[in-house]
């Protein structure tokens, strides 16, 4: 269960904030929602249903500044997970970001932007779909790293790509 201004990781918004219940109607069926509003964007607004157990473990739990650290002294250790076949890369990929596993999340990430260098080097460009999910990947991971740290957003790269040296 949610709690007013509990926040939590949600889907690919990212760090996000409970912020209030409400109560709706929508085809003429009234029901409560929980309003989850991202913190990298103040205007947008996500709204839960109470009632939808499924989307309400979306919304995970944010690390502690302890699994954080750990988190980021990870990332050189966690494999590529680079499937060469675009179906089965699209299907695993998206299931990664919907479990949000931070460590499979840092997989995607490794993998996209280690493909994306070889296709660089190839003068060819990445799959738009590869692309949105090292940018879904991306938003969950850096936005909490970010928020726990307490530090810019784009900081974060620099910090990880410490851990590679």
């Amino acid at each position: 269960m949610l709690n007013i201004g509990q926040i939590v990781i949600y889907n690919t918004y990212g760090v996000c904030k409970v912020s209030e219940i409400i109560h709706r109607e929508l085809g003429g069926v009234s029901k409560q929602y929980f309003v989850l509003h991202p913190l990298h964007d103040e205007k947008a607004s996500v709204f839960l249903p109470v009632d939808n157990q499924e989307l309400l473990n979306r919304a995970r739990p944010i690390l502690s500044k302890d699994e954080v650290e750990k988190l980021v002294l990870a990332f050189p250790l966690q494999p590529l997970n680079w499937i060469d076949n675009e179906n089965e890369r699209k299907k695993t990929y998206s299931q990664i970001i919907k479990d949000g596993n931070r460590y499979e999340l840092i997989s995607v990430l490794k993998s996209i932007y280690n493909h994306k260098n070889i296709l660089k080097d190839k003068k060819k460009k990445l799959h738009a779909t590869d692309e949105q999910f090292f940018k879904e990947a991306e938003t969950l991971l850096f936005d909490e790293i970010a928020y726990v740290l307490n530090i810019e957003k784009n900081s974060v790269f620099d910090l990880i790509t410490k851990q590679f040296e």
